[in-house]
Parts: structure tokens; sequence; C-alpha cells
């Protein structure tokens, strides 16, 4: 059984809920359409909107997933039932969603053991309890304040990295003594960096808004749009107000 099986059986079993279907890879996209069509549950894709009052929206397309959570009222992390290590649960918990993920987050295990230590992530040991959770976590609120909260925390250490990296690379760029290979690591470094906290700024002002009458649940998804470019351009340009003249 793939992850996209647990969640339809879920949503049948969740009266009343709607759900949004992300996969990770567009090769994805129509291989969980047929199994939706087997499914007897009423959905569209997100490129088609046949229906708008489905119950299953199919996100069929890229660069949008993190537009959707400001309407979730739970959010389940794919790639963590099955031994795929699983994918960063930080951007939801940004959005002060209440994330669920199974038992395998073997690629973020900072990440793991930090929201496990502050009680904001909520675990399953397989599919068979994910509606439940789904529902346990609606009704938790507090679930998603403690998980913004770790998010914040993660996203303040990223911010002082950066803030050791721009002096690492002023160094290297002073006096002349560095060229190209100082902006290069610099690109490198701060574009990792974009990864884990830029997300922030776009999920507070999600937070600030009232929460959609219907609810949502997200399933697998790819966290895109990490604004490597904008942070490599401020870069520059604080370089550059420094007198400095990197090149890239």
């Amino acid at each position: 059984m793939e992850e996209e099986d647990n969640v339809i059986a879920a949503q049948r079993a969740l009266s009343g809920w709607r759900v949004i279907i992300a996969p990770r890879k567009p090769f994805r996209f129509d291989a969980v359409a047929k199994k939706l069509e087997g499914s007897g549950l009423r959905w569209t894709r997100r490129t088609g909107l046949d229906d708008p009052a489905a119950d299953v929206l199919l996100l069929d397309s890229i660069g949008e997933l993190a537009g959707t959570f400001e309407y979730a009222d739970a959010v389940f992390m794919g790639g963590t039932l099955s031994e795929m290590g699983g994918h960063n649960i930080l951007e939801p918990a940004l959005a002060g969603k209440p994330v669920i993920a199974g038992p395998h987050l073997e690629n973020f295990r900072d990440v793991e053991l930090h929201f496990e230590t502050h009680h904001a992530v909520m675990r399953i040991a397989s599919g068979a309890e994910l509606a439940e959770a789904v529902a346990r976590a609606a009704d938790d609120p507090e679930l998603g304040q403690r998980g913004l909260a770790a998010a914040r925390m993660q996203s303040g250490a990223a911010g002082r990295a950066a803030g050791r990296g721009d002096g690492f690379v002023r160094e290297l760029v002073s006096d002349g003594a560095a060229g190209t290979a100082g902006v290069r690591v610099a690109v490198v470094f701060f574009a990792d960096l974009a990864c884990c906290g830029c997300a922030r700024f776009a999920a507070e002002a999600c937070a600030a808004e009232d929460a959609a009458d219907s609810r949502g649940e997200c399933g697998q998804h790819h966290g895109g749009r990490h604004g490597k470019t904008p942070v490599t351009l401020e870069l520059v340009q604080d370089l550059s107000r420094e007198g400095l003249s990197p090149r890239c």
C-alpha cells in the first residue's frame, strides 16, 4: 500500500472533511489520479477544477503548496510512513498548523528531535491511524502553536548561522584578498540556509488571517520556492554597500 492509499482511506472515514493531496513529484500526478478515479470519492484536479464542490483536490501543479496551508486544519507529512526518510516538517509548522508524521523522519533527525522535545508533532505508527490522528490534531490548536514555536526556534538558529556566514564571507572578500571563490561559498551556504528559514515570513502572514470555514488536510508535499535568489541578491547588495565588489 502506498501513502496515497492511506490518505484516501482516511478521507473515506472523515465525514465532512476535504482533503488536498499534493504529490511531491510531478510524475506521480497521473498515478494518484488513477487511484482517485477508483476510490469512489468526489475529486478534481487543480489544473482542471472541474468540480468545485469536490471533497478531494489533487494538487497537480508546482509552486502552489505553500499557499494551501492557511486552509488546512491538519497537515500529514508524506514520506514518513514508508522508509523514505520523510520530508521537512518546518514549512507547515511555520504556518501554525498541527503536523502529523509517521515513524520515518531519518532525513531530518535534528528537526525530529527538536520537535519531539517540544511535543510539537503528532506521530503515528501506521497509515491505519491517520484518520483518527487528523481528527485529534485538528481539535488540538495548542499542537499547532507548539509546532509554530518550535519552527521559529529553528528559523532563528538558521538566521544566527547566516549571520556568522556573512561575517565569514566579508573576511574572504575584504582587502581584495578573495574573488569569485568567496562569493560562490556564500551562494551555496546561504542557499542551504534559505531552505531552513525563508518560509517564516509568508507563514506568519498566513497565520494572521482567519481560518477557512471548511476543513482541509494536506498530504505528501514538496516545499519549493525557498527564496535562494532573493537571499543571494540581498547579500550582494549588502557587500556592495560596504564598498566590496563581489563577482558572480
